[in-house]
């Protein structure tokens, strides 16, 4: 009785929501009590976590109209800044733009938009014919439905078009197939599979993943084959371990179908061949905690990239047709311990490997037949590279290469002679940007216990060290991703007015090998929030900023590194920015029905287990939030979120607000009640952060 009267007394309040939107909403207190095996705790605004009552939604929409409302003074700004994203600094490839049509078994296929048209159309003809035929308007699949996103593929022998879509942003997608020569779809639709999937190059048998239904596990591989029933389609693989999901992919030959099993301390294949859809799994070793293992195929050998018993990995080699376990493989490639083999490529009877030396990108190439080793070598402090084997030739390796001042230019690599030459129109538009116009440097920090972080910065060359610059900093720190330093053009309009941007590479990423991912998650995970408070401290010390123009951003699993610094450390920020952000780590990972939280264990820690409840209590950001003055605060969310659910952000909105001690910092919560976790207006919101950050600063142009 009590709980239904405080209910009616939260709708009242919601219903008054909006008469003055110079003020946030309010949100009711509701005490819930959380028991964990004995470990109690309060919980005010576990409410939220009720997804389509009344309540949650007036409260949310309520937080939508606010901050619509005071973010108007910037949307000129914001309009300015996302047009400017559109320039394009590099130089484009010169492509026949009229060459749109492609010609399958005698039938030309035209994607056309129509005046006003979101999407396009999809068009056929004979090629003895001049008309054309609607094949499929995907602007009236999308009608209707406030979120959509889509993708086309064709059967290998392209006689079958798929269109796979997802209307709400949960990532379940709807699957349907199109007759080319009939222009017909075929009374065949998959529903919620995920956005993986392949076709064989044989008998029309198409590949896709289901989700369990406990925990939205990517679970079960199963195969369609066209013209048959949808419920008679086999179970191809089930990963029975419940720490991993498995997906579908191809190599980069497109001559083994891929059964991945990704947990998030290890990672197996199994594997067909493409064009036998009815062969057996071949199994190397069956997924396993800690061991992680990749395979590719050249002519009748597997090549296995590999951490077990090398925790730098090394590259072993077995048969194709009957491979051996990992223990009886052939050592192509030993382990260093110096350096990182983070993945490799085969080229014409050369080994082209892309290692990780001092936390940055590294090629070599390996002669199969003699063994011999050359280095390719790059200049710059910090770097991106990306091997480009899809264009590369028989005997030329072609490499993209970036830098933050250094928009990309490819670079050819002879594998024979080891010469290098650079296309030249890949080359930067020096009207729009001139690389000697900036600096790029990598410092590092000392965190609390001596580790060296370090810190990527990128800025114009007039910039003085002098506690008077706004500097953006920016974090991930999980699940071992790699913050690549490369060219980034979003950058620019905030750097080109004055800003600094900073990219701290914290523990729990992956820049320094499995060493430093491990020193970052689970019971180690608060290292990924000291390390980057210490590189913020560093950067106000050495006089790239002050506390009052120091932004901190980051977003989904990046939100614990960025929400656990300003909470620990109110007084270092001006402002934060915060997208679908994981906040509220014990409350989420001890609900095992949820989405992704048996796969997450290895990271966040298990609640279940003592210490590391003990462990996540010490650094779950919402857990943490203390009655003080808080930056300006922005964060964004998704009602559709499948993988950080809404109520993360919403919770932790609610109580920073309560125990906001500053008023004239502002805290905003825009949820897109359309959308999932990939966002699909991704200019128009970083133009608005910016034009905010931008605001704050005083820049109004």
């Amino acid at each position: 009785m009590k709980f239904f009267f405080l209910q009616i007394l939260l709708l009242i309040a919601l219903v008054n929501f909006g008469q003055d939107l110079k003020f946030p909403p309010p949100a009711l207190k509701i005490p819930k009590l959380l028991n964990i095996k004995g470990n109690l705790r309060i919980d005010n605004y576990y409410w939220l976590k009720n997804k389509d009552s009344i309540n949650v939604l007036e409260y949310l929409n309520a937080e939508n109209n606010y901050a619509k409302e005071s973010l108007l003074e910037i949307d000129t700004l914001t309009k300015k800044i996302r047009n400017e994203f559109t320039k394009d600094y590099i130089i484009p490839r010169k492509v026949n733009k009229d060459k749109t049509d492609s010609i399958y078994n005698g039938i030309i296929i035209s994607y056309k938009r129509k005046l006003g048209a979101r999407y396009p159309t999809v068009y056929k003809r004979k090629i003895s014919s001049f008309v054309y035929d609607s094949l499929i308007d995907i602007n009236a699949i999308a009608t209707g439905h406030k979120y959509f996103l889509y993708k086309l593929t064709y059967s290998p022998d392209r006689k079958i078009m798929t269109i796979v879509y997802d209307t709400t942003g949960n990532e379940l997608y709807q699957c349907d197939f199109i007759d080319i020569k009939s222009g017909k779809k075929l009374n065949e639709s998959l529903k919620n599979i995920t956005d993986h999937y392949e076709w064989s190059t044989r008998r029309q048998c198409f590949f896709y993943i289901t989700t369990d239904s406990l925990d939205s596990r990517w679970s079960t591989i199963k195969m369609h084959k066209i013209g048959t029933a949808i419920s008679q389609d086999p179970i191809v693989y089930f990963e029975k371990n419940t720490g991993c999901n498995v997906y579908i992919t191809k190599d980069e030959t497109e001559k083994l179908l891929l059964f991945n099993s990704d947990g998030r301390s290890g990672f197996a294949q199994q594997y067909i061949e493409v064009n036998k859809p009815f062969s057996k799994i071949q199994k190397i070793q069956a997924y396993s905690d800690q061991i992680i293992f990749v395979i590719k195929p050249y002519r009748n050998s597997i090549y296995i990239l590999t951490n077990y018993k090398a925790k730098t990995y090394r590259i072993l080699k077995t048969s194709l047709k009957r491979p051996d376990d990992l223990d009886n493989c052939q050592e192509i490639i030993p382990a260093n311990s110096k350096v990182i083999i983070e993945n490799f490529y085969l080229l014409n009877d050369f080994l082209i490997i892309q290692e990780r030396i001092n936390g940055l990108p590294a090629v070599r190439t390996f002669n199969l037949k003699n063994e011999k080793i050359n280095n390719i070598n790059f200049s710059e402090s910090t770097y991106s590279v990306e091997l480009n084997i899809a264009n590369s030739s028989k005997d030329t390796l072609e490499i993209k290469y970036s830098s933050p001042i250094e928009p990309q230019i490819i670079i050819h690599f002879n594998l024979k002679t080891n010469a290098q030459t650079i296309s030249s129109y890949k080359t930067s538009d020096t009207l729009l940007f001139n690389t000697k116009n900036y600096v790029v440097k990598r410092v590092f920090s000392k965190s609390t216990d001596g580790s060296e972080i370090p810190i990527t910065l990128f800025y114009r060359n007039n910039i003085k060290l002098n506690h008077q610059n706004p500097l953006l900093l920016e974090a991930y720190g999980a699940y071992g991703h790699i913050e690549e330093d490369g060219f980034n053009r979003f950058l620019i309009p905030l750097v080109d007015r004055g800003f600094i941007y900073g990219s701290a590479h914290v523990r729990g990423g992956g820049e320094f090998g499995e060493e430093w991912y491990e020193q970052g998650r689970n019971i180690k995970k608060k290292n990924s929030i000291e390390d980057f408070i210490s590189c913020s401290e560093y950067l106000i010390e050495k006089g790239y900023t002050s506390p009052n123009k120091l932004f901190i951003t980051g977003g989904s699993a990046g939100g614990v590194t960025i929400g656990g610094a300003f909470v620990f450390k109110p007084d270092l920020y001006r402002g934060v920015f915060l997208r679908a952000p994981f906040l509220d780590v014990i409350t989420t990972m001890a609900d095992s029905t949820l989405p992704h939280v048996k796969i997450g264990y290895p990271e966040w820690g298990n609640p279940w287990i003592q210490n590391h409840y003990e462990a996540m209590l010490s650094y779950s950001p919402y857990d943490n939030i203390k009655n003080t003055s808080f930056p300006s605060i922005f964060i964004r969310s998704s009602y559709n979120d499948n993988r950080v659910m809404y109520w993360e952000a919403a919770k932790f909105t609610a109580k920073l607000r309560e125990n906001q001690q500053n008023k004239t910092n502002k805290i905003f919560l825009i949820t897109d009640m359309n959308a999932g976790h990939l966002r699909t207006n991704f200019f128009t919101e970083k133009a608005q952060e910016y034009a905010y950050m931008l605001n704050l600063m005083g820049i109004k142009k």
